[in-house]
């Protein structure tokens, strides 16, 4: 079906349609319009585990066209795929559940323009708090090493903003709930055994990287709401002061996206861009 709608697409716009084998979420990957990819190496290689990552890095460079791609690679916790086991929950001790796409660069990093990257930070003091913001701390850390040594095509370095962890956020679900069905069935590998007909705790895909860039406005995610704690909503205006300066032509518009995260997504994941065409088009 997608690659019956991706056609039909391509035909009316008239544009080249290339077929690939490889299995890719766009997701995974984000563009700085100048031969550059960031991709998540965790997930293609989960997705793909017949192949090696150069040959998958080849097929994206042949697909996409792109000269050069940065990998990271695992994305935060609370954007663990489900079927890989709970996780701390919001005691730090009872484990919850994820609903995640295993780590898709969407929810970390995010190319701005051709020379600037904004991506995801745990403060040491934060990571001191709880487990989850550790390991997430430690994952950032990682990317940052690795794009901080990377270059675009010219053989120049990147500057790199770091914008918050978004808040981590629980949501409890119950039978007959659309994320409870999705999950209750599945094969866990740390050996859980799903409590079938008692409430779960599932851990939201929060992130303020996860937005929307359109001609004038970034569709921003927000967390803030009325019986959540003083330090969301700090949180929630330094993110977005902080998109505020990465993008002075666009206008910030805040979304309260809690629905959308807790079913394992965001504002990205859920919308699809198309680029201008030329006139002549």
């Amino acid at each position: 079906m997608l690659s019956a709608v991706s056609g039909t697409i391509a035909e009316r716009l008239g544009l080249p349609c290339v077929k690939t084998s490889i299995v890719s979420e766009g997701g995974n990957r984000s563009f700085n319009g100048a031969g550059v990819m960031i991709g998540g190496e965790a997930v293609e290689r989960q997705r793909n585990p017949d192949l090696s990552l150069e040959e998958i890095e080849a097929e994206l460079k042949r697909v996409l066209g792109v000269e050069k791609v940065l990998w990271v690679n695992e994305g935060p916790v609370n954007d663990q795929l489900p079927f890989r086991g709970r996780v701390p929950g919001s005691d730090g001790k009872t484990g919850a559940f994820t609903f995640g796409t295993g780590g898709h660069v969407d929810e970390f990093v995010t190319f701005v323009d051709e020379h600037t990257i904004l991506l995801a930070e745990v403060t040491e003091e934060v990571a001191r708090q709880n487990r989850v913001s550790r390991i997430n701390c430690q994952r950032f850390e990682d990317a940052y090493q690795r794009l901080s040594m990377a270059t675009d095509v010219a053989g120049k370095p990147f500057t790199i903003i770091r914008i918050p962890e978004a808040p981590l956020l629980y949501q409890v679900f119950r039978p007959g709930d659309y994320v409870y069905e999705a999950l209750k069935d599945l094969h866990y590998e740390d050996g859980t055994v799903f409590p079938a007909g008692e409430p779960i705790e599932v851990m939201v895909a929060s992130s303020y990287n996860n937005f929307l860039i359109t001609n004038g406005l970034i569709l921003a995610q927000s967390y803030s709401q009325e019986g959540m704690v003083e330090s969301i909503r700090a949180q929630d205006e330094q993110a977005m002061s902080i998109l505020a300066k990465a993008y002075p032509a666009h206008r910030i518009v805040p979304i309260k996206t809690l629905p959308v995260n807790s079913r394992g997504g965001g504002i990205h994941c859920i919308t699809q861009q198309e680029p201008r065409l030329n006139s002549k088009n």
